[in-house]
């Protein structure tokens, strides 16, 4: 009778609490060995690369930020009150291309953006309070060269005496249709990135005064720079009275030589 009731209690408790923590331990397994197959595919990929594939370069980009500050002087010609941003992409880097590579690898512009300092005046906050327009010039469509404008924005500088930059123009990959619109260069290369003008928010008519203060801005480009099929550089092996403990010195000096490039990785200086 006793055993009865023991088997009992004990059915009842499985009822009243079931074993979930079995179940959760079976799902943190099943979800570790996906982890160890993928790794194990991983590097049984990464190792077939290395012994079966032919030697490569150049098939990488670098990823970087580029930031310029600049003043935007007043001035009283109305038609240098326009600014634009421009930007050579040919061979960002000064890579020592080497030939019969290509001469200038072209760098892809991913993101511009346009930032400004807001003024500070305790005694004529009207005065200090300016208006930015900014727009970004691109071809009109497909089989078009119609200039026309987009990524366009208005934006307030409102006196602070806390100063901070304040974003008054970007666009990115996604703000323009690259199959149809690019951005417009000009006959010596140079893309235009953004052209912008500072305006009175009163009339939003364009400011001609000499006597104000400049306001500093500051552009961000984001770009992907392609890198040389080979580029030249000082390496090599020499003959003579090398050793394993000193340098041989060369009196005529290193000749350049033609070196493949690849980009492997980004380490952050300690």
């Amino acid at each position: 009778m006793c055993d009865n009731n023991k088997k009992k209690n004990k059915k009842n408790n499985r009822r009243r609490f079931p074993n979930k923590t079995s179940s959760k331990i079976q799902g943190l397994q099943r979800l570790h060995q996906s982890h160890l197959n993928a790794r194990s595919v991983g590097e049984a990929n990464s190792l077939t690369r290395q012994v079966f594939m032919n030697p490569t370069s150049s098939d990488r980009e670098i990823r970087t930020t580029l930031v310029d500050f600049f003043d935007y002087n007043f001035g009283t010609d109305i038609a240098l009150a326009f600014r634009q941003y421009l930007f050579n992409v040919a061979n960002v880097y000064g890579f020592n291309t080497a030939s019969p590579g290509a001469p200038n690898p072209m760098a892809q512009v991913l993101a511009f953006q346009l930032w400004a300092l807001p003024r500070f005046s305790n005694d004529n906050v009207a005065r200090a309070t300016l208006a930015v327009l900014y727009g970004l010039p691109v071809t009109g469509g497909a089989e078009s060269t119609t200039g026309t404008t987009a990524a366009l924005q208005t934006t307030i500088l409102t006196p602070t005496s806390v100063s901070d930059w304040v974003k008054v123009g970007e666009w990115n990959e996604k703000t323009i249709d690259l199959t149809t619109q690019q951005p417009l260069i000009t006959p010596d290369g140079n893309s235009a990135l953004g052209t912008f003008v500072v305006v009175d928010p009163d009339d939003f008519q364009v400011i001609l005064d000499d006597t104000l203060p400049p306001v500093q801005f500051m552009a961000k480009t984001i770009i992907s720079q392609a890198l040389p099929n080979i580029i030249d550089h000082e390496a090599g092996f020499f003959e003579g009275s090398a050793s394993l403990w000193a340098a041989v010195p060369q009196t005529s000096g290193i000749p350049a030589q033609p070196l493949m490039v690849t980009a492997d990785s980004v380490t952050k200086k300690e």
